[in-house]
C-alpha cells in the first residue's frame, strides 16, 4: 500500500480503522452463517432420524420387519408420505403372516403333536409297501398298487393286499368294517382302508401335513376373514369350511356320516379329489354334525375340552376379563340344557359357586355335542344326542353360534376388548397410554369387523405418534 505513505498521518489512521472494522464484521457475519447452517444441518439430521425411527417403528408394527433402505430414502425425500407406505405394506407377505399371528395368538390354542383320536395309521413296510399293524405284512410279490385319498386323482401306491379293501361294512348289522375285529384283536380278512384307503392315515401325512392342517385352522381362517373383509361372526362361527385337502379329510373323519353312509362317502371321497396341491378352499363342512367356525374347530374343542373351558376361553379372548357373576347379568337361577349331568348340576347349585355357574354353565352347555378329541359326537344315536340348549346374555337358545352371537352383540365389552387386543399386538404399546378418544374410535372399528379394526389401527395417527 505505497499510497498511504502519501496522505496525512490521520487520514492513514481513519482507513486502517476502517479495514478492520470491514474485516471484524466479515468474520462476524461469516461466523453467524457458519453457525446458522451447523444448526440447521443438525436439525435436519435429527428430524430425519425422528422419522426414520418412526418408519422403523410402523414397519414392525405392520408387517414384523424392518423398513428397506429404498423406502427409507423414499419417505425422507419427501416421494411417498406415511399413510401410502402403509397402504402398500399392507398388501405385503409379511403383513399377511402378521395378521395370521395375531389370530393364532387370539384363542391361545397351542395343539400337541399326537393328539388326533382316530383313523389307523399305516406304515410302510421293508418293501416300502403301506400297511395296518395288526393286519399281516406281505412280500413284494403280494404289493398291490391302489389309489388313495392323500394321493392325486388316479395316483396310486404300494399297499399290502391285506390291508386294503373295497368293502365300507363288515356285516348285516352295518358294522364298521375296519373297526370289526376278531377276539384276538385281529381285523377280519375281508376289512381293510376302505374305498381309496378313506380310512387310514400314512404316518408320513399324520405327522407333516394332517397335524399341520390343524393347527394353522385359526390363523388361516383369520386371514381370510380380514382380507375377505368379513365380520367378526363369520370368523368365529360362520357355516362354512376352510382349509386344505387334509384339514377336510379330518372334519369328515370326525363327522362320522361317512363311516355309515355311502352317499356321504362318495361325497368325501369326490370333494377331496377337487382340492389342488396345497389349496385353501371355502366350501361346506361335510355332511354329519353341525360346525360353526372357530368354536367348533376341532383344535380349539380339543385344547379347551369341556365346556367350562370352553366358556372361559370365549369370556376372556372376548370380553377381555375372567367368569365371574356379571355372566348372569339377567338373573337366571336354574340350568337350561337337560342333558348336564348330575356332577355338573351338583356344583354348579352350590351356594358358593352358583353366582358364576348359572352363567358360565348355561352359556358352555352349547358345546356338549362336541367331544374331548374335538369330534361331534355321532357315535350317538341321535334320540340321544345330548342337547345344546344355551341361556347366554338374557336369551335363550341353542348351539355355539347362538352364543357366539351373544358374545358380539350383547358381550358388554366386546368391541373394547377386540380393540384393546389388536392394539397391543400390532403396537407393542400400552392401551392405557391411548387417549379416550382414539380408543373409542377403534372400538367402533372393531364392531364392524377385523379388518376394519386392524386398519384402523394401521393407518391411525395415534400409531403414527407412538414411538
Amino acid at each position: 500500500m505505497p499510497f498511504l505513505f502519501n496522505l496525512p498521518l490521520r487520514r492513514v489512521t481513519k482507513i486502517v480503522i476502517f479495514r478492520a472494522h470491514m474485516l471484524l464484521l466479515f468474520f462476524i457475519l461469516f461466523s453467524c452463517k457458519k453457525k446458522q447452517t451447523s444448526e440447521a444441518t443438525s436439525e435436519v439430521s435429527s428430524r430425519n432420524t425422528q422419522s426414520t425411527q418412526t418408519l422403523k417403528f410402523l414397519s414392525y408394527a405392520v408387517r414384523d420387519v424392518p423398513p428397506s433402505v429404498q423406502e427409507v430414502q423414499s419417505f425422507l425425500s419427501g416421494q411417498n408420505n406415511l399413510e401410502a407406505i402403509i397402504k402398500e405394506w399392507l398388501k405385503s407377505k409379511e403383513h399377511q403372516n402378521k395378521v395370521k399371528r395375531y389370530f393364532k395368538d387370539l384363542l391361545g390354542v397351542a395343539l400337541p403333536s399326537g393328539h388326533v383320536l382316530g383313523g389307523t395309521r399305516l406304515k410302510k413296510n421293508s418293501v416300502g409297501a403301506y400297511r395296518l399293524a395288526l393286519k399281516p405284512d406281505c412280500t413284494a410279490q403280494e404289493v398291490v398298487q391302489k389309489e388313495a385319498w392323500w394321493l392325486k386323482p388316479k395316483e396310486t401306491a404300494p399297499f399290502c393286499a391285506t390291508s386294503v379293501s373295497n368293502r365300507f361294512f363288515a356285516n348285516d348289522n352295518a358294522s364298521f368294517c375296519l373297526f370289526t375285529v376278531r377276539d384276538d384283536g385281529t381285523f377280519l380278512d375281508e376289512c381293510g382302508c376302505g374305498p381309496k384307503q378313506l380310512f387310514c392315515v400314512p404316518d408320513e401325512i399324520y405327522a407333516q401335513k394332517l397335524e399341520r392342517a390343524l393347527r394353522d385352522e385359526i390363523p388361516e381362517r383369520g386371514l381370510f376373514s380380514y382380507e375377505n373383509n368379513l365380520s367378526w361372526h363369520e370368523f368365529l362361527a360362520g357355516d362354512f369350511f376352510y382349509g386344505n385337502k387334509f384339514l377336510y379329510f379330518y372334519y369328515s373323519y370326525a363327522q362320522g356320516k361317512m363311516f355309515y353312509d355311502a352317499a356321504a362317502l362318495e361325497k368325501v371321497t369326490s370333494t377331496l379329489d377337487s382340492f389342488e396341491e396345497g389349496e385353501q378352499k371355502r366350501i361346506q363342512f361335510p355332511d354329519g354334525g353341525p360346525r360353526r367356525g372357530v368354536v367348533t374347530a376341532p383344535s380349539f374343542l380339543f385344547w379347551y375340552n369341556n365346556m367350562r373351558a370352553r366358556t372361559r376361553a370365549l369370556v376372556q379372548t372376548l370380553l377381555c376379563k375372567d367368569v365371574d357373576g356379571s355372566l348372569n347379568s339377567a338373573g337366571i337361577q336354574r340350568f337350561v340344557n337337560p342333558s348336564l349331568t348330575d356332577a355338573d348340576r351338583a356344583h354348579g347349585e352350590k351356594a358358593g359357586c352358583a353366582s358364576c355357574h348359572y352363567g358360565m354353565d348355561n352359556i358352555g352347555s352349547a358345546f356338549l355335542r362336541y367331544d374331548q378329541a374335538g369330534s361331534f359326537a355321532w357315535y350317538f344315536p341321535p334320540q340321544n344326542l345330548p342337547s345344546e340348549k344355551a341361556f347366554a346374555f338374557g336369551e335363550e337358545g341353542e348351539g355355539p353360534a347362538f352364543v357366539t352371537k351373544g358374545f358380539i352383540e350383547k358381550g358388554p365389552t366386546f368391541s373394547q376388548c377386540m380393540a384393546k387386543t389388536a392394539w397391543k399386538t400390532f403396537s407393542g404399546l400400552s392401551w392405557e397410554a391411548v387417549p379416550e378418544d382414539a380408543q373409542k374410535q377403534f372400538a367402533e372399528a372393531a364392531s364392524v369387523g377385523p379388518q376394519s379394526l386392524i386398519q384402523a389401527i394401521l393407518l391411525s395417527q395415534e400409531i403414527q405418534r407412538s414411538p
